[in-house]
């Protein structure tokens, strides 16, 4: 997983996995710090699909929240058993 700066998309790929077919990942945020945390907004999970070793792309709006310069834990978890995670400012 990665966003790019500035934060408008985190982008998520399993590496070396060119000829397998598709992968269902769930992504969860939680806020850490910041007015997010203080008012206990809640990111909805994001659901969607890996396919191969392509880049899924999820919008920073959808995955992460409004940008209140608040801390965030990423998780991102796929039916596969592979799973990922990073803090992050937004």
């Amino acid at each position: 997983m990665r966003l790019d700066n500035p934060i408008t998309t985190a982008f998520v790929s399993i590496a070396n996995n060119p000829n397998n077919g598709p992968v269902g990942c769930t992504m969860n945020t939680v806020p850490t710090g910041g007015t997010a945390a203080m008012f206990n907004f809640g990111v909805p999970d994001n659901h969607f699909t890996v396919a191969g070793s392509e880049e899924a792309r999820i919008p920073a709006g959808s995955s992460i929240g409004p940008a209140t310069g608040s801390s965030f834990h990423l998780t991102v978890n796929c039916d596969n058993g592979l799973s990922t995670s990073l803090d992050t400012v937004y």
